[in-house]
């Protein structure tokens, strides 16, 4: 290095001055002497910039230096750089492979025009210049070109998801400030249109790479690390970071502008148009995957939803609000359809707590279900619902009331089970456990349990169906399962058993019959009396009143057996029933047999019979042999037909079979 030093003569009131020229070759290391070490680092202290640089420097002088305290020097150094580079340590910020010419200007600090680098792996061009804001002076490097999100993601220390999240290259604007005061930290900001980047979030946030969509990030290099960002006008934030990680995030979703950090914990406030829960889940679960996060206090407060979707449901202004407590989140919830409360633990072994005032649920009756395609009914996955203790005070079903219901949820490696259930739905008592399996890809429901009502007719009314049946007492045990969710419960894919026992009740016809339960509608004994050959319009004006009702059913994919003949114990007649009910082809084929009591029924057995003096003989017969002789008050009927529109017909007289042969039935 070649310097020449001489003193300018001036007049005596002036001060001497000290005139530096010369030029030089340095690599890094004697850069970074000359720039921190040398007289000529006084020099330019009044940028103090806390950088070191590395690289070849071809160093020209041309300085005057006044030799008197708060004098200014006048001139300039000028550099060429070639492969250069330059780091502020303290920042992880350097610039690598610069190429051109860099001058120093006495009184102004570092300017440059036209460099050629990188910055994160990435080629750029920057700019050097010295500003002056709030009467301090401040070194700024410009920076334009592409920028990989995974370095720039990398580089701010996000976890591996968020680096998922956020893929591609993008052309940015980038200006970094450092200024002469030591007490305020170096600035990043940043700007782009993100054309070229794929956001991999759910909507309304998703963005495909061909998308603008404009952000502006701006970094201050302090501790903690304080990030600010803007996207477009659906979200503000502003993050404290940490060498431990996350300490403060202050959110503004739905809206754009200017928030401050808070001082610890997690605040959420604001709007936005839809949220899918099963995407939010996909994505927190790629979160989870990396460990726990310290629990930081969470709130929002109000935080308003147009669209919520839930399981396979959805609720429509929905108003949130999460509080933290000392175990475990309380999350209240708003809406025309849903009010109520969840309580999430802190620890992943507990379950959740859910207190609902008001559930509205929209049925998925519009899926049709069939055998084959059963199994595909639901994107849910069982094992994935969470751990969660379910009180519901009042459910309604699309605009009908059906009470209360409980139960406890647990998810299993084979899917979810769901124990503990007691409900109370417009007169029917249930009680029992329900299981979703899911295996290799195949849904499978199973539920055991047990149905109670006191008049069946008033529940059948109050699900809509016609009260073809009435009762004091009914009992109904369940055990079993069909193909998909639960929610694809059919009689069609049905397999399992079931026994019912209804006391002193009545079959009746009501002018709303055509609405009758299907199951209900084949088993009306009083309509089907109607449709016999024989007039019995006084005897079963009223309805078939009965003492018992007892049926054992055995549902096979949709086709109904039963291990005992459906039997009805009455004070007018006895009915009893056995065959095969097809609910896959809304098909029936089975026997009826229909017993009179021969005391009060005389006339009508003289007709069965064939001869009005045949009556009285066998009045004689019962008086004298009881019920042995009943199977001659009797007639057997074959039922075929739909299982809506059952046709009768005669089949034999005085058989109290139901079997159509003596060695099985059919």
């Amino acid at each position: 290095m070649q310097v020449t030093a001489d003193f300018t003569a001036l007049e005596d009131s002036q001060p001497l001055v000290l005139n530096l020229t010369g030029n030089a070759q340095l690599v890094g290391s004697d850069a970074n002497k000359l720039l921190h070490e040398s007289p000529i680092a006084e020099v330019l202290a009044e940028v103090d910039v806390p950088w070191s640089v590395a690289g070849d420097y071809d160093v020209n002088l041309g300085l005057s230096i006044p030799l008197e305290e708060k004098a200014q020097p006048t001139g300039a150094v000028d550099i060429g750089v070639k492969n250069g580079q330059i780091k502020l340590p303290k920042q992880a910020i350097h610039f690598d492979n610069i190429n051109g010419a860099l001058r120093y200007e006495a009184g102004q600090g570092m300017v440059a025009k036209d460099l050629r680098g990188e910055f994160l792996g990435s080629p750029l061009a920057a700019k050097l210049a010295v500003k002056k804001e709030k009467q301090q002076t401040v070194q700024t490097i410009q920076l334009q070109g592409p920028i990989q999100s995974q370095s720039l993601m990398s580089w701010l220390g996000a976890p591996k998801p968020v680096q998922q999240v956020v893929q591609g290259k993008a052309d940015v604007t980038a200006e970094l400030k450092v200024y002469a005061s030591q007490k305020q930290a170096p600035q990043l900001t940043i700007e782009t249109d993100l054309q070229g980047v794929n956001l991999n979030l759910p909507i309304p946030f998703a963005k495909s790479s061909r998308e603008k969509r404009p952000l502006q990030l701006s970094i201050a290099f302090q501790e903690p690390l304080l990030l600010r960002g803007m996207l477009q006008n659906q979200l503000s934030a502003a993050l404290l970071l940490g060498k431990q990680g996350l300490v403060s995030a202050n959110l503004l979703v739905g809206r754009s502008g200017l928030i401050s950090p808070i001082p610890r914990g997690i605040q959420v406030a604001g709007w936005l148009p839809v949220l899918d829960v099963s995407q939010w889940q996909k994505l927190w679960a790629g979160f989870d995957s990396q460990g726990t996060p310290s629990i930081k206090p969470v709130t929002i407060r109000n935080f308003a939803i147009d669209k919520l979707i839930a399981a396979e449901q959805q609720l429509n202004k929905i108003n949130v609000s999460l509080l933290t407590m000392r175990d475990h989140w309380r999350v209240l919830l708003d809406s025309a359809d849903l009010k109520g409360q969840v309580n999430m633990p802190f620890s992943r072994t507990q379950p959740m707590d859910i207190w609902v005032d008001k559930a509205v649920i929209r049925s998925l009756a519009d899926k049709k279900v069939s055998s084959s395609k059963s199994n595909q009914d639901t994107t849910i996955q069982p094992q994935s619902i969470p751990a969660m203790n379910l009180r519901i005070h009042d459910l309604t079903l699309d605009k009908r009331k059906i009470g209360s219901l409980s139960a406890n949820i647990r998810p299993n490696p084979k899917g979810l089970q769901v124990q503990n259930i007691v409900g109370d739905m417009q007169g029917l008592s249930i009680t029992g456990d329900l299981s979703w399996n899911y295996q290799r890809g195949f849904h499978r429901s199973f539920y055991k349990g047990v149905m109670r009502a006191k008049d069946i007719g008033k529940v059948l009314e109050n699900w809509g169906y016609a009260a073809t049946l009435t009762s004091k007492k009914t009992k109904v045990s369940i055990d079993v399962n069909w193909p998909g969710s639960p929610m694809a419960f059919a009689l069609k894919t049905l397999t399992g058993k079931v026994d019912s026992k209804i006391e002193h009740g009545r079959f009746v016809e009501t002018e709303r019959s055509a609405n009758a339960l299907k199951l209900l509608g084949i088993l009306n004994f009083n309509s089907i009396a109607r449709r016999l050959r024989l007039d019995f319009s006084d005897l079963f004006s009223s309805g078939v009143s009965f003492d018992k009702f007892k049926v054992y059913g055995r549902f096979n994919g949709g086709i109904l057996t039963f291990d005992k003949p459906v039997t009805i114990e009455g004070p007018s007649a006895d009915f009893q029933m056995d065959g095969v009910l097809n609910f896959i082809t809304d098909k029936v084929d089975a026997f009826l047999v229909v017993t009179l009591p021969v005391t009060d029924n005389l006339p009508i057995i003289a007709v069965l019979m064939g001869a009005p003096q045949v009556g009285g003989a066998i009045y004689l017969f019962d008086k004298l042999l009881g019920n042995t002789v009943q199977q001659f008050a009797s007639a057997r009927y074959r039922l075929t037909g739909t299982l809506t529109d059952p046709k009768v017909s005669f089949d034999k007289i005085f058989s109290a079979d139901t079997q159509k042969t003596n060695k099985g039935k059919k």
